[in-house]
């Protein structure tokens, strides 16, 4: 079972890369209005993919968990610390709304938010540095 849904998986993933090669040539090439229509029917077929394709790589390791619990909690971890982090990142951020960013709409709120998720990516990104310095002198250290 699990072999038959990584192998649709990537088949769906192949195929939505097929169709967004494709649909990018088309665009780089002069197109004409008419005769364009497959190609909305095909941009379609790849958004439909690729939704299903990212649902299926969330909904697959539940299905792989459900037989081992305790991976369901590490991931829970997981996903509190980002929530943690993001939260921190929020209280941090200010809710400057710059000229810029009225044409987008984005208020108050939106600005705190984004913010916050940039303030979170950077903690992040530092962390990920951090371990991967103490990961390769730990091993010249071995």
């Amino acid at each position: 079972m699990k072999k038959a849904l990584f192998l649709v998986l990537i088949t769906f993933i192949g195929i939505s890369v097929i169709g967004s090669t494709e649909l990018m040539a088309q665009e780089a090439a002069p197109v004409s209005q008419e005769g364009t229509g497959w190609i909305d029917v095909a941009l379609y077929i790849s958004y439909i993919m690729c939704i299903i394709a990212a649902l299926g790589a969330v909904i697959a390791p539940i299905f792989q968990a459900a037989g081992d619990p305790k991976s369901l909690v590490k991931s829970g971890l997981g996903l509190v610390a980002m929530l943690v982090l993001f939260l921190i990142g929020y209280m941090i951020s200010d809710n400057e709304v710059r000229p810029t960013y009225i044409p987008f709409g984005v208020g108050e709120g939106g600005s705190k938010a984004i913010g916050g998720a940039l303030i979170a990516s950077y903690i992040m990104t530092i962390i990920a540095v951090i371990g991967i310095v103490y990961t390769e002198i730990s091993n010249l250290v071995k």
